[in-house]
């Protein structure tokens, strides 16, 4: 949970000219850790750089580019996000971007109360009161990347992500860092880009077009905005989108709190305790009592398998 740090703490972080630093508030309480677990081993190569006390990206968004970064505040019940000299008209954006990715929004309570009820639950739930759901900069990023993650491991989704910025994320101007140095690529690029270049199975390559593609035509259907069922069918119409890749973007992108990827191995493994592993319709119809917070029960069932 989220305590006061000493302030020797920041004598490592240097501030660019002209930088700012923004509070972004949230309620207590507030399990930084977990989240940030979370987020550390999908850290895109050559996008992002997360370590246990801040997370770091390039970005884009209107006529701002730029290097972010995240941080808990040392004096407030907020996070800090420093950013460049951006445009005022960009601010807002960029702002909600970061409250999605850390749930700034969330109401920790109503959520502990009901899944530390639930059996399966109780003691994960107990570690970690105030986690949240670990959601999007970028919907579309999230959605692209659920689709590499498809039956590897988080470690090779990873590699994968960080060639496809290699190969097609366009080069941030003025950048002085060598970890982070290039975007994530537009729709508009990968629609028609050959996927298969950087080791792609043809599936997918053909998945990640349709996203693309979806994108597009549709940018809403990957932004928190209406029915999240209505986004997941229609995720779901997209070739190579299965059950799985949907709920995972509904969890992340558009901020579903009930989205949850029942066939996921990990929260099988989580929910089996070590014995028979369970299976995804046994692991669905146990979650119906979750509802409607079975995001927050796979981020728990997740941070257990630490």
């Amino acid at each position: 949970m989220l305590r006061k740090r000493n302030q020797n703490r920041r004598q490592g972080s240097r501030k660019a000219p002209g930088s700012r630093t923004i509070q972004i508030p949230f309620r207590l309480p507030y399990d930084w850790s977990p989240i940030i677990r979370f987020l550390q081993p999908r850290a895109i190569p050559g996008l992002e750089t997360i370590s246990s006390e801040t997370y770091k990206r390039a970005f884009r968004i209107g006529s701002s580019s730029g290097f972010l970064e995240v941080r808990p505040s040392l004096e407030e019940d907020c996070l800090d996000l420093t950013l460049p000299p951006v445009r005022r008209s960009d601010l807002s954006r960029i702002t909600a971007s970061v409250t999605r990715l850390f749930d700034c929004d969330a109401d920790p309570m109503p959520i502990y109360r009901h899944l530390c009820r639930q059996p399966l639950l109780t003691s994960v739930v107990a570690l970690n009161p105030g986690i949240r759901v670990a959601g999007a900069f970028d919907g579309f990023e999230i959605a692209v990347r659920a689709v590499l993650g498809q039956q590897i491991t988080v470690r090779a989704a990873t590699t994968m992500a960080g060639r496809l910025v290699g190969r097609y994320g366009s080069p941030l101007e003025a950048s002085h860092s060598c970890e982070m140095a290039r975007l994530f690529p537009s729709s508009r690029v990968l629609v028609d880009a050959d996927l298969t270049s950087i080791g792609l199975t043809r599936a997918k390559a053909r998945a990640i077009a349709g996203l693309a593609e979806a994108h597009l035509a549709e940018p809403a259907l990957f932004e928190p905005l209406g029915d999240p069922s209505v986004s997941i069918a229609r995720l779901k119409e997209i070739p190579g989108v299965g059950e799985w890749t949907a709920q995972y973007i509904a969890m992340r992108a558009l901020k579903d709190p009930n989205g949850f990827p029942a066939s996921d191995l990990g929260l099988r493994r989580a929910v089996s305790g070590g014995g028979e592993l369970v299976s995804s319709r046994e692991l669905e119809d146990r979650s119906h009592n979750w509802r409607p917070w079975r995001a927050y029960a796979a981020m728990h069932l997740w941070a257990s398998l630490v």
